[in-house]
This record gives structure tokens, sequence and C-alpha cells, in this order.
């Protein structure tokens, strides 16, 4: 045999035996690969498969050789639109290898879709197409994880808006039992309910709660002693109970079986106490206990400034209380005091059969019956107002001397160079329109003015104010009138506030009252100053 034809010879076998190991590894890889594979040929028909892809179908491997690939891949239900040939743009990109990790549906052999992520490539024997191989990787578990992810994070969402607004609740129990009905939405919880426990008296009461049998855990408070739950929740310990064993007497009227109460300390000898309770077992563990656990701690911070408020608002009555006795004292007790002493000037002359005298008086104290009358009609006038959002000093201002011109036909106005945003602290506020008001009523019963000029300006953290008309005036050094005392009192309610008032006034020129107060510090007092181009009024 010639020599050529033994080297040809050779070379072929060392080329089968090298093809016959390239076979061999090429099925240990599709054997031994953890990785599902399947293998179709030119005409789409599976030709191979390897364990992995033959335990996600759930066909037999003889059964699943020669089938269409239709038979076990498909696009995502959602994916799919009305009237698109999804089969023949999936089976040309797949057979050319142009997927690359894609999510698609693997069907199995009992109707079931498991969602895979999918990748392909064109096989070519000698540069002549012969099929294609698909590799499936099962995200099952990824999917489960993703929607867990997103569950966590809606119920984080959700629990932070809760947040913001228990941050915003006035009154506690008003929409406690809404934010409780969410917190078992949420958290997927039966019952959910919030109380209070009194150390002192080693009692719970339960003030609000949703969900089932949160009307036989609401009502009366059932007093338990030794109550395995209250002595748990009094050493500051988180009371968990599920299924079995006695349960605690404060729960055994409920349908639940798991509960789960968390105490958060308040003041000093009272906690409040947030209860979540499930009819399945292991209910409010891990991160679900972690969400239930904020949630309790935004709860007592509300609790803690609903307490709070309740003490303002107390503190406000009473102070509101000390005003009025301040009103009633200064000028209603005045009143009295001087219609008191007037009446024995009209005693004693009727007791001489002096009755033009007793005629004057009794006049006279019928103008100050009606001043009085006058200003209980402003108190009230005032009490009424004062539920309503506060505006600044000089905007109320403004409509008080627009209805007095409207009443009287007196023309007013204010002139400041500045326009101040000026609120101060109530009882000065008071004073101060007090002194406005009596000063207008000075100018209506015995000026005869035709205009009222208000000014105010603020100069050197002082406030001040003139009040003046155009009117007869009168002289400041004669006696004052007995039956008249409206300056007295606008003196008096200068003093109290810390202000300096002056009135100067002659006959035929005018009043005009002066006041000087230094304003409050910033803690007591916002006033901030925005330059004009022209005064108000």
């Amino acid at each position: 045999m010639p020599r050529w034809l033994h080297s040809l010879r050779d070379r072929l076998r060392r080329r089968q035996r090298q093809q016959r190991l390239e076979s061999s590894l090429c099925d240990a890889l599709v054997d031994q690969s953890r990785v599902a594979i399947m293998i179709f040929d030119e005409d789409n028909l599976l030709v191979r498969a390897n364990e992995p892809a033959r335990a996600l179908t759930g066909w037999p491997l003889d059964e699943m050789l020669g089938k269409h690939y239709r038979n076990f891949i498909a696009l995502p239900a959602e994916l799919i639109e009305p009237g698109a040939d999804y089969n023949r743009v999936l089976c040309s990109r797949l057979g050319t290898g142009a997927i690359e990790a894609t999510r698609l549906d693997l069907l199995t052999r009992d109707g079931k879709v498991i969602p895979v992520m999918t990748s392909s490539a064109a096989l070519r024997v000698h540069g002549q197409y012969r099929g294609w191989a698909c590799f499936f990787w099962d995200i099952r578990r990824q999917i489960e994880l993703e929607r867990e992810a997103l569950r966590r994070r809606q119920q984080a969402e959700e629990l932070a808006a809760m947040a913001r607004e228990i941050g915003m609740i006035s009154e506690q129990d008003q929409r406690l039992s809404e934010l409780l009905e969410r917190a078992c939405r949420v958290l997927d919880l039966d019952l959910a309910a919030w109380g209070m426990l009194d150390e002192n008296r080693e009692e719970l009461i339960w003030t609000a709660a949703h969900g089932l049998g949160a009307d036989q855990l609401l009502g009366p408070l059932r007093i338990v002693r030794n109550s395995p739950l209250i002595q748990t929740l009094m050493a500051g310990q988180t009371y968990i109970y599920s299924s079995g064993g006695i349960l605690d007497p404060h729960l055994s009227p409920l349908p639940l079986h798991a509960f789960t109460v968390i105490p958060y300390r308040l003041r000093a000898r009272s906690q409040g106490v947030l209860l979540g309770a499930c009819r399945r077992a292991g209910a409010l563990a891990g991160e679900d206990l972690l969400l239930f656990s904020h949630l309790g701690a935004y709860l007592s911070t509300a609790a803690e400034n609903v307490q709070l408020l309740k003490d303002m608002r107390h503190l406000a009555v009473l102070e509101e209380r000390q005003r009025l006795a301040g009103e009633i004292h200064d000028h209603i007790g005045q009143v009295l005091t001087f219609l008191g002493m007037r009446l024995h000037v009209v005693d004693k002359a009727l007791a001489q059969n002096d009755l033009a005298t007793a005629a004057e008086e009794v006049a006279g104290l019928r103008q100050v019956v009606a001043s009085a009358h006058q200003e209980i009609r402003a108190s009230l006038y005032d009490l009424r107002k004062s539920a309503q959002p506060r505006s600044p000093l000089l905007d109320r201002w403004k409509k008080l001397l627009d209805d007095f011109a409207n009443r009287t036909g007196i023309a007013t106005r204010i002139e400041t160079p500045w326009r101040p945003t000026l609120v101060l602290p109530q009882p000065i506020e008071a004073q101060l329109t007090r002194i406005l008001q009596e000063a207008l009523a000075n100018t209506r019963h015995h000026s005869g003015a035709s205009t009222v000029t208000v000014q105010a300006h603020v100069d050197r953290a002082t406030l001040f104010i003139t009040i003046e008309d155009d009117g007869c005036g009168f002289d400041t050094t004669a006696p004052a009138d007995p039956h008249r005392f409206g300056l007295t009192l606008m003196r008096e309610r200068a003093a109290a506030i810390g202000a300096r008032l002056t009135i100067q006034s002659a006959r035929g020129q005018g009043t005009r009252i002066s006041l000087e107060l230094p304003l409050p510090s910033r803690e007591e007092a916002e006033h901030e100053y925005e330059a004009v181009t022209h005064p108000a009024g």
C-alpha cells in the first residue's frame, strides 16, 4: 500500500476519534448540565433533552422526542396581543439564536405553566444549519421573591402614609379604628386593637379595635387580676400566644388563637398597647412583626401628642377663664360699683325731695348702663370670633372701622407706612381692640366728628398707634364727668399690657389718643413687615 494512502487512512482515523470525542463531550455537557436543555432540528422538532428539562416539563423522555417546540415553549399570556402571530416570530428568533435571556413560559405535560428565563443558540454542522438549542432557568423562586419584595415595599409605603396621617390626628379616637382597619389589610391580620394599660390599677381597656371579634374586645372594662397578659405587659415585654394551653382571660372571648401584644411606654405609670391577632399559626413574625411594632410606635407618639393637646386646651380654657374674670373685674365690676355709689346719691336726693338732682343722676346712670351694655356685646362678639383662625391685627381693625363707618356715617381710614402682618398674644390684642372701641364710642357719642383716622407703625420693637378725630374736642383740664369713665378705662387697659397712653384734645381741635406698646419677643408673637408704596386704607 502506498505510503500516502497509509497517511490518509491515519488522518481519517484521527479525525473520527476526534469527532467521537467531541460528540461524547457534547453528550456529557447536555446530560450532566444542571440547566434544562432542549435541542430541536431544522423542522423545530425535539431531538434531544436532558434530565432537568424532563423534570421541569414532566414528560417521559421517549414521549418528548419528535414533538414540536410549541408543545413546550410559549410567550407569557400578558405579552400576547389579539391577532398577532407570535408563534412564527418566536420560532424565527429562537431558531436563529436571536433571543438572549428573555422571559418565556415552559409548558408541562399536565397543563401547568412554569415561568423561565430562556436563551437559545443556532446549531450548524460544517456551516450548514441543522437546528437550535434552548436553555431554561426556572425563575419561580425569583418571581416569588420579587412579589414578596413588592409586597414589603407596599406595606412600608402604606405604613409610612399611615404614620403621616397619625401625626395629623387631633382626636385620637376619631380615626383610630380606620387606621387599625388599614393595618389589618396591609399586614393580613384578622384583628387589630389599641388600648391603654394603667399600671397603678393593673387594668387594661381597649379604646379602638377592628376585625374579627372587635365588638367582644371593646366595651366595659373587665378587671382581671394576675392576668399573664397584664403581668407581661407591665414587665415591658411583648406578649405572644399561639394555639395551645390556657388562653388569657382578657383574650378568651375572641374567636382567634394567635395573639401578639406589644407595650409602648407613654407616661410614668401608663402604657399604650397594640394587639394583632390571626387565625393562622405563625402570624406576625419576622418582617411583619417589625412593621407592626413600627405602627405601634407611631400610635404611641400620636397618643402622647393627643394628651399634650388636651393639656394645652385645658390650660387655654383656664387662661380664657382668667381673662374673662379680668374683664368682669376691670369693667363690669367697676360699672356695678359706680352704679351702687350713684344710686346712693339718687336715694339721698329723693329723701330730700330734690327731684331735679335725682332725674339728672338717673339720666347719667342710663348712659352708664348703655355704655356697659355696648361693652358686654363687644365681649360676646370677641368670644364668638375666638374660635375662628386669627388674622393680622390691622386687618381686623380695618373691618371694625368699616363696620363703624357703615353704622354711624363717620368716615374711617387706617394709615401706615408699612403693611404689617402683626399677630400678638390674645390678651394684648383684646385690650388694644377694647381701647379702639372705646375711642370710637366716645367719637360717636360726644365729638360730632366726620372722620376718624388710625395710624400705626413699628419702630425699634415698639408699636405706635394713634386714634384721631376731627370733632369738637374737649378741655382735658376740666373736672371729669362722674358719669363718663371711658378714658379712665382706656388708661387702665393700656397699663395692663405695659403700654403708655396719652390723650391730647382742645375745644374745637378734635381729640388725639396715642399709645406706645413694646412688642413681645418672637417667641410670643410673629410680626413681619412688607414695604408698600402707598398707605393702606
